[in-house]
């Protein structure tokens, strides 16, 4: 009786994983209930149209299943962001809208976090994982912004122009580039002492 309920155990465990994998599942995804591990997943742009039309994938290294959680239409592959402790990935759509997307691990699920009609781009996580860095241009001129994820609460980093922002390791700093004047520029996570830190005449950019 023993070594029959065993043989049934074992063959049930052995469907269910089957039936994991061919779900898009790993077995340790289906045994703790996420779409894909946090360990081992790799996050890449794949285009359906070059010209503009990508779809945003993840892969499970160790058994090679991709699982499609976006897309976004643009002419090259723009950067996806994974948050610090690897559970979300933000990412910026630019067409058929320009907003931010944040894509859950856990729950599986995207999330609009900007919804906006300004062109929202370039999302960076604050290295507890509590805020988006971006820039975008609700008033004509793109500027840094920085946006709180349990509240939604945005504010506005810069006052004269910034794009392209990258945070400092422990969340003090924030390296940006104005266009317009061509050179870096560093500044408090507040957004305070902003101040150029190249003079060059050549188009800088972090």
């Amino acid at each position: 009786m023993f070594t029959h309920h065993r043989f049934v155990s074992v063959i049930v465990l052995f469907a269910f994983l089957a039936a994991a994998l061919f779900a898009g599942l790993t077995p340790l995804a289906a045994a703790v209930g996420r779409a894909l591990p946090r360990e081992g997943v790799v996050a890449f742009s794949t285009p359906t149209d070059p010209r503009n039309q990508w779809d945003i994938m993840l892969l499970d290294v160790r058994t090679r299943i991709t699982h499609a959680v976006g897309q976004y239409g643009w002419r090259i592959a723009l950067p996806l962001e994974w948050s610090p402790d690897g559970t979300r990935l933000a990412y910026a759509t630019v067409s058929p809208s320009s907003d931010i997307y944040v894509y859950d691990l856990e729950s599986d699920t995207t999330s609009n976090i900007t919804q906006s009609y300004a062109e929202d781009r370039y999302p960076t996580w604050s290295p507890d994982g509590s805020r988006l860095i971006f820039f975008s241009n609700p008033d004509g001129q793109y500027e840094i912004y920085s946006m709180a994820l349990d509240s939604a609460g945005l504010t506005r980093l810069t006052a004269n122009e910034g794009v392209l922002p990258a945070i400092s390791p422990d969340g003090a700093q924030i390296l940006f580039t104005a266009s317009s004047r061509r050179n870096l520029f560093l500044m408090n996570a507040d957004g305070s002492e902003a101040r150029r830190i190249t003079q060059g005449p050549r188009h800088d950019r972090n």
